[in-house]
């Protein structure tokens, strides 16, 4: 069980880590839109 939970921290690192970068992504692009 713990073995399982510790893998889903995991998981919940990386998705938080992707979606901070899908935002910078987005402003960036918006940033860039509006030049």
């Amino acid at each position: 069980l713990s073995r399982k939970s510790t893998h889903l921290k995991h998981n919940g690192q990386l998705f938080g880590a992707f979606i901070f970068y899908v935002k910078y992504l987005v402003k960036k692009y918006q940033t860039q839109k509006k030049r």
